[in-house]
């Protein structure tokens, strides 16, 4: 896609305050614009400069790429989240806003990346001072929502409690935004009708050559090493391990492995699981450990995509996810793995059985095709065309308002 129409009339870097509330945190959201940012430098260089804020308690910057920032903001009113201790959120108010501006400069537009309180006080700031807003919807609100509300709420009712919640607060998230980007269309059934109309689809954000740098699985007698199941991401209630734990003798009688990659606050209650926990993995150390796992095993139902379903691919490790999510969609759709209804016994005898199969080499070189289909240039190039065109809207706008102005005058 060639950009330089949309610049015809820019002679500076868009700059974009980006607003996240987990950006310290080891999660997809975090590690999709750390991607996007790599992806910037080397094809949009120039177009756009990211002003990325996210709360803390002590406020901090740091430089990142070619003329990003990062800048920790610590809000007056803050609080960690009982669900996310490591986190600090609160309400960022406007002349904090505005104070970054007097020193990185002019903010053409705000990019919502979160539904926390930082989302909030930007989305809020942008319409106080009429600066175009964009949306990015990473999470199933009212899956999420729903985790969380009390046990002894009937699961109906908790259903329907959890979408009435979820909606009220995305409107006040997303209400302002031109546009609400989203990984697929499995995202409407979680929005209401007025956000349904300013979705934008992107799912292309792994960054394939980082996972690709070597496809094959390791060397030697592989019918001999044990078949290795793998889970990557946050240990939270939201993610459901209990959905894969609860089978971990099974996997040990079949003469199987089971590796969980990742931390959080629910680890304390797997502490006599029958798995290997080794904790939250970066860089060659992910990439070998997506190498090693033979199926990539996702229980979550709350992820409007679930970016490790891509970075496995990449290495061309299918996956194993719930039917009706968007995960299971992409891996109907290419071939690149097993859909199911629910984890069970039965199922990890036959994904032992694919595994020493042919079968299984078709479905790793699907996964790979699947991966190669979504590398983050392709969803950097949606966002940075999305930001250039909020701004040139924005600015017809005022020119318009000025020329009326004029002629009325």
């Amino acid at each position: 896609m060639d950009l330089h129409p949309i610049l015809r009339d820019a002679n500076r870097a868009r700059l974009v305050l980006l607003a996240t509330d987990c950006w310290n945190q080891t999660n997809g959201i975090t590690t999709l614009y750390r991607a996007v940012i790599r992806c910037m430098d080397e094809r949009f260089r120039g177009y756009c400069r990211l002003l990325v804020v996210h709360p803390t308690d002590h406020a901090c910057e740091q430089s990142i790429g070619y003329g990003h920032h990062v800048i920790g903001m610590a809000p007056r009113f803050r609080f960690h989240l009982p669900q996310y201790p490591e986190l600090v959120t609160g309400y960022v108010r406007h002349k904090d806003f505005r104070h970054l501006e007097s020193m990185y400069g002019h903010v053409d537009v705000v990019h919502v990346a979160t539904q926390g309180f930082l989302g909030l006080s930007a989305m809020r700031y942008a319409a106080r001072y009429r600066k175009p807003c964009v949306g990015f919807y990473h999470t199933d609100w009212p899956a999420y929502v729903s985790e969380y509300l009390p046990s002894l709420i009937p699961s109906r009712l908790k259903a329907t409690a959890a979408r009435v919640i979820a909606r009220r607060w995305d409107r006040l998230i997303y209400g302002q935004c031109s546009v609400l980007i989203a990984h697929a269309g499995r995202t409407e059934q979680c929005l209401s009708r007025v956000l349904k109309r300013k979705l934008l689809y992107a799912s292309a954000f792994v960054d394939v050559r980082r996972f690709a740098t070597a496809d094959e699985m390791p060397s030697g007698d592989q019918d001999a090493e044990p078949i290795v199941f793998g889970f990557v991401g946050r240990i939270a209630k939201e993610k459901h391990l209990s959905r894969i734990l609860n089978h971990a003798d099974t996997i040990k009688r079949l003469g199987c492995r089971l590796t969980i990659v990742g931390d959080g606050p629910e680890r304390r209650y797997f502490a006599r699981a029958r798995a290997d926990f080794v904790g939250y993995k970066h860089g060659d150390d992910l990439v070998a450990m997506y190498r090693a796992i033979h199926f990539l095993l996702i229980p979550t139902r709350s992820d409007t995509l679930g970016l490790v379903l891509l970075e496995a691919a990449a290495c061309g490790t299918p996956a194993v996810a719930l039917r009706g999510t968007v995960a299971a969609d992409l891996i109907s759709r290419y071939g690149s793995g097993v859909v199911v209804d629910d984890f069970d016994d039965g199922l990890f005898q036959y994904l032992h059985n694919v595994a020493r199969s042919d079968q299984f080499k078709e479905m790793r070189a699907r996964a790979k095709a699947m991966a190669a289909d979504h590398d983050v240039s392709l969803g950097t190039t949606i966002l940075v065309k999305t930001w250039l065109d909020a701004c040139r809207v924005a600015q017809h706008r005022q020119e318009t308002v000025g020329e009326a102005s004029a002629t009325g005058s």
